[in-house]
């Protein structure tokens, strides 16, 4: 208990005072959030196209999506820092819709799926109104992290028959799985120089978080890459050499825009249906799971309010789908270069959108000479950040038990889908806490009294306090008035889990941000599985 105290404690210490949101936000921090959206826009530009390309759309409307979930998206979103587009999370789900909604036809499935994402988007306004957010603590810790380093592994196997520029016949529509069986094959087909100028480009991005120079690690490695792979093209005359695959065909941005909206996908209800339903839950869960992710990051650890960023994101991808966008969540690699670059509000999102607008008017020609090697290049030193060995290790030092149910997401995200990813690790971590003492009858209850004491709120728990039950605490604590005293007592809980824990931290300097306080008492009789502070507590006769 001394560890997770000293960790709440040593959080509690940072004295600042909160950005303003609204107009006032935008003339005290315009310089802050001008320079991070400059910064994100470096990185939104090639990845929302070559995302754009992976799923099967025109690469206009990955830069389409963006824009909208810049310049619209983040008046509404129920978090400040996060950033909204394309992501890569996605790409799997919509190659497989492009596929089925148009029986093999591309242009023809990219078309049908505006009606779906349409749809989708109308659903996820319905999951913010109907307050669906708060159910994003449902899911443990260890899941959430699990879904991260999958989207990761999957980006990677994706994007390296791209990196190898192999005829895109021998890799479409392939499974993760097929593809890893069907490796040597693809190797033998790559093509030597365009592999070789992808891999240079991987390199230097990995490297480039390395180099000690301020001056240059202040520019974007992304933003280096496509002006090195522009500078290759025009040396190699690449656009004459590779024609057929290797270049985009951007077009018109303006041109592109176009009315799409259909819901002729409906012709074939089965995959209409899936897909509405695939979208919606996997882009919410995504979505909302890196809106938690960003609370942590949050230098000033504001805790965002998830339907009403859940509706934001809904109302976005409505809009896109009109047009024949592709779907946007928070995206996660985006949102840490926005915080990573000083960002204090959403003005920032705002200005990337308004930079993506005014390159996509007057570069186009410039876009048009880069190669997709070098998209598969961003697109797999962003796989390799999300699925880190480091994660692992980290995991393992929290507990074996929360390793286990990271891999078990990874193995069912990467092989089935995200939804059964998640699903299993979300059970092997309920059989998990039902073996350390929970009573599985208790597990989803709210299992803790409230009651005001002379100065101070008193929260006894009388059960165990675990991921699934974890939204009742939170509610409970939201409603207490502002500079409110709050004691949570555990000393009666079987169990006080990692997600749990590793929540009240940041719920702990939430509370101390609006002139409260909150105080972890009663775990002294429960023993960590692990010498992390956050490790899983099970009490004493638990054990015995």
């Amino acid at each position: 208990m001394a560890k997770f105290n000293e960790v709440i404690s040593e959080l509690n210490k940072r004295k600042f005072k909160l950005p303003k949101d609204g107009l006032k936000g935008f003339k005290k921090h315009f310089k802050s959030d001008f320079i991070a959206g400059f910064v994100v826009f470096l990185l939104a530009l090639p990845l929302s196209i070559g995302i754009a390309k992976a799923s099967d759309f025109p690469p206009s409307m990955g830069i389409l999506s963006a824009v909208v979930g810049g310049l619209l998206v983040s008046f509404f979103s129920g978090s400040k820092l996060s950033i909204k587009g394309p992501a890569a999370g996605l790409i799997a789900i919509c190659i497989s819709a492009v596929s089925d909604l148009g029986n093999g036809d591309q242009v023809l499935g990219w078309k049908l799926l505006s009606g779906v994402l349409f749809i989708s988007g109308i659903l996820q306004i319905a999951f913010g109104y109907f307050k669906l957010g708060k159910f994003v603590s449902f899911f443990p810790a260890a899941t959430v992290k699990g879904m991260m380093t999958a989207i990761g592994i999957v980006i990677l196997l994706k994007q390296l028959p791209v990196l190898l520029n192999v005829p895109p016949d021998l890799y479409k529509g392939l499974s993760v799985f097929e593809t890893l069986v069907n490796l040597k094959l693809l190797l033998t087909a790559l093509d030597p120089l365009m592999t070789s100028i992808g891999i240079g480009l991987l390199i230097l991005l990995l490297v480039w978080p390395y180099l000690k120079n301020k001056l240059v690690k202040a520019i974007p490695s992304a933003f280096v890459v496509v002006l090195i792979s522009i500078g290759i093209s025009l040396i190699f005359n690449l656009e004459t050499l590779k024609p057929n695959y290797s270049f985009l065909e951007i077009g018109d941005f303006v041109s592109s825009i176009n009315f799409q909206l259909t819901f002729e996908g409906f012709n074939t209800p089965y995959f209409f249906i899936k897909y509405v339903i695939i979208f919606s839950l996997v882009g919410s869960i995504e979505s909302l799971l890196t809106i938690k992710a960003t609370d942590d990051l949050d230098p000033y650890k504001r805790l965002s309010d998830t339907n009403k960023d859940l509706t934001a994101v809904g109302f976005g991808n409505a809009v896109v789908a009109i047009f024949g966008g592709l779907p946007m969540i928070a995206e996660v690699a985006r949102t840490t270069a926005n915080i990573n670059a000083g960002a204090k509000t959403r003005w920032a999102n705002f200005h990337h959108g308004l930079f993506l607008v005014v390159f996509m008017l007057i570069a186009i020609p410039i876009l048009e000479r880069i190669p997709n090697t070098a998209f598969a290049a961003l697109l797999i030193a962003v796989g390799l950040k999300l699925a880190a060995p480091k994660e692992f290790i980290r995991m393992y030092k929290i507990g074996k038990e929360q390793l286990v149910v990271f891999c078990t997401t990874i193995v069912f995200a990467v092989f089935t889908d995200l939804l059964t990813g998640i699903l299993m690790g979300v059970i092997v971590n309920i059989i998990y806490e039902v073996y350390y003492g929970c009573n599985p009858l208790k597990m989803f209850s709210k299992n803790f009294t409230a009651k005001q004491e002379a100065d101070k709120y008193l929260i006894t728990f009388f059960d165990s306090a675990v991921f699934s039950n974890y939204r009742h605490l939170s509610s409970e604590i939201k409603k207490l008035p502002k500079k409110s005293i709050i004691e949570i007592n555990f000393a009666a809980a079987k169990v006080v889990d990692f997600s749990t824990l590793s929540s009240l931290k940041l719920l702990s300097h939430d509370v101390k941000l609006n002139g409260g306080e909150l105080d972890i008492t009663g775990l002294g009789k429960h023993i960590p599985k692990s010498s992390h502070p956050e490790a899983i507590r099970i009490k004493e006769d638990k054990l015995s």
